[in-house]
């Protein structure tokens, strides 16, 4: 019973090591495109498996997260650059075009791009 009880706890540090692995790669990777296959190999998982790992423990699918992680750094980047352009910070966060980027932006923080600079002032 003591050994099953260690190797419990031996898989749940594991996952967190994994996890913590993966969102420290998307955390210094947030300005490119980050591919399910990357993150996948990063912690030594198929992409399904890695899927599901990832929502089991932070409660997101990756896109999701990074979705939410790189409107965060767009935030933050709004505050401390305020004449940062919607085009310009778009496509520094490899958005396809600055439509989609206002998109995300209103469905994450329920702001439009102009109204988030003007609360950053």
């Amino acid at each position: 019973m003591l050994l099953l009880g260690y190797i419990e706890i031996e898989n749940v540090d594991t996952d967190n090591v994994r996890l913590n692995k993966v969102l420290d790669f998307i955390g210094s990777n947030i300005e490119k495109r980050i591919s399910l296959s990357e993150l996948a190999n990063e912690v030594n998982l198929s992409e399904s498996r890695f899927k599901n790992f990832f929502r089991e423990l932070t409660g997101f699918t990756p896109g999701d997260y990074i979705q939410r992680k790189k409107v965060e750094f767009a935030i933050q980047k709004i505050k401390g650059t305020p004449q940062v352009s919607l085009t310009e910070l778009a496509y520094s966060l490899d958005f396809p075009s600055p439509q989609y980027f206002c998109t995300v932006l209103k469905k994450y923080t329920g702001k439009s791009f102009g109204q988030l600079k003007l609360l950053s002032k």
